[in-house]
């Protein structure tokens, strides 16, 4: 169960959890690191939604006395063009997976708890995967935190705030940070 020891700390305690099924191709330009971009493509097949992100560079990831990474996030909505568009300006597919999993949230946090899948065939336009398009990796699941805010919000409350949230999920999960 995946779902175990969010049960009371998350407020979905008595709602559904959301969840999700989603496709998502990675997309990188030609040059080499650091100047290297990154663009996430990400397929709903719940409600068929495509959204492409831009994850700015980590900040503080190897700064081991800061509790939380901190980077800038845009999402923009977009039509099923925009993976020949996005050849079109020279950016590849570098990798794709499919992510199967809940969302919860507690106040600001998010979580999401999933299992990461090989895609064996890509096709966003499909209506929806077939069980023979994708394989399970690992039969572990993932638990991701996060917390979206505005830049002029206090960084360390932030930090504090998904430590404390962290350590409710001990012993069973050891939240790290991770880039």
């Amino acid at each position: 169960q995946s779902t175990w020891g969010l049960k009371g700390i998350t407020d979905n305690h008595k709602l559904r959890y959301e969840h999700f099924f989603d496709l998502e191709i990675v997309y990188t330009t030609p040059s080499q690191p650091p100047n290297q971009l990154f663009l996430r493509l990400r397929r709903s097949f719940i409600d068929n939604s495509l959204q492409l992100r831009y994850q700015g560079f980590n900040e503080g990831v190897r700064d081991k006395s800061k509790m939380t990474v901190t980077r800038s996030v845009t999402n923009v909505a977009c039509t099923g063009q925009v993976g020949e568009f996005l050849t079109q300006l020279s950016f590849r597919v570098d990798y794709s997976y499919v992510a199967k999993g809940i969302v919860c949230r507690k106040g600001r946090i998010k979580i999401l708890v999933y299992q990461v899948y090989k895609v064996i065939t890509v096709d966003l336009f499909k209506d929806k995967l077939n069980d023979t398009d994708y394989a399970l990796i690992s039969p572990n699941w993932f638990v991701e935190v996060s917390c979206i805010a505005q830049s002029n919000v206090n960084q360390e409350e932030i930090a504090d705030e998904l430590k404390s949230f962290g350590d409710n999920l001990k012993p069973i999960i050891d939240l790290e940070k991770a880039e």
